[in-house]
This record gives C-alpha cells, structure tokens and sequence, in this order.
C-alpha cells in the first residue's frame, strides 16, 4: 500500500509532484539509465 484512499487520488498527488503521470516518470527513468 502506498497510503492512498484510491488509485486516482495517488495519480493526482504523483502528478502534482512531479509534472509528469507514474507512467510517463518510470519512462524518464528507464531513458536516464
């Protein structure tokens, strides 16, 4: 659990966050190396 109620209320905190959504920071990442 990453102690969010919903997936959509993690997505909104991420997203706010980190300007980008999970999906598209993991991309990010694996490009970095």
């Amino acid at each position: 659990s990453v102690g969010y109620a919903s997936e959509s209320s993690f997505h909104k905190a991420f997203v706010r966050e980190f300007g980008c959504t999970p999906g598209e920071y993991r991309e990010r990442v694996r490009q970095l190396g």
